[in-house]
């Protein structure tokens, strides 16, 4: 009996340790300095304090926007909005509701057609939902920095404002965008493969903010082909 249960013990563990994900194929691009750990190396903080975190609500205020015209008119009038991002490795662009004569535009800038919503305002952080080709997605403007950082889909929120994140999943690939505006630091991260979402959890660290994400890697079949068969459990903490 004792070895039936020692050899189900050690069979446990072997498959515990086959579901973590060792292999895996990351892309991070940041401003500002962040700590990424995974599976085995998270341990344990009692200082870290688990936080309510919550997805960002769109409201139709047409009086936000014409505050905010007023304020930056540099920024936004009511056919275009001027973009520029905090990233240096994006240029800026311009986004009109209606066609511009693209000639007689400063070349530097890229314009383009689409439309932009002022969809929330929290603080100092202005919330724009913009649809144009290429470029969809939410914007955030700092009314400090006067840059805005880019969000791929609707952001969540802490309740202080001190922390913005928004995440993505296909068949491809695990996308998150990560701001702290404490330090004033922005994360970029994508790991390759077919990834579900778990869990998210955020956190607060003495000063700090950060995530513990947990994944799962499904395989990702497309007809008859399997085009990774592994599959796996991925956990990440990011600071």
């Amino acid at each position: 009996m004792k070895k039936k249960l020692l050899l189900i013990l050690i069979l446990i563990i072997n498959i515990s340790k086959a579901q973590k994900c060792t292999n895996i194929s990351q892309t991070v691009d940041s401003q500002g300095i962040f700590r990424i750990k995974t599976n085995d190396n998270i341990v344990i903080d009692k200082n870290k304090t688990f936080i309510e975190i919550d997805e960002l609500v769109e409201v139709e205020n047409t009086k936000i926007q014409a505050d905010f015209i007023k304020l930056f008119p540099e920024i936004i009038n009511d056919k275009c909005i001027n973009i520029n991002s905090k990233n240096p490795s994006n240029f800026p662009f311009t986004i009109c509701r209606d066609f511009v004569n693209f000639e007689n535009q400063d070349k530097q800038v890229a314009y383009m057609k689409g439309s932009f919503d002022l969809v929330n305002k929290s603080n100092d952080w202005y919330f724009f939902k913009v649809k144009a080709f290429e470029y969809s997605g939410y914007y955030v403007f700092n009314s400090k920095d006067k840059k805005f950082y880019f969000f791929e889909t609707k952001p969540y929120v802490s309740s202080d404002k001190k922390m913005i994140y928004s995440f993505s999943q296909d068949n491809h690939r695990f996308q998150l965008s990560l701001l702290k505006s404490n330090f004033n630091s922005q994360l970029n991260y994508e790991v390759s493969g077919k990834f579900a979402v778990d869990k998210i959890k955020a956190f607060k660290h003495f000063d700090d903010y950060g995530l513990i994400i947990e994944l799962d890697k499904k395989k990702l079949v497309i007809g008859n082909d399997i085009l990774d068969a592994e599959e796996c459990k991925l956990k990440l903490e990011i600071t």
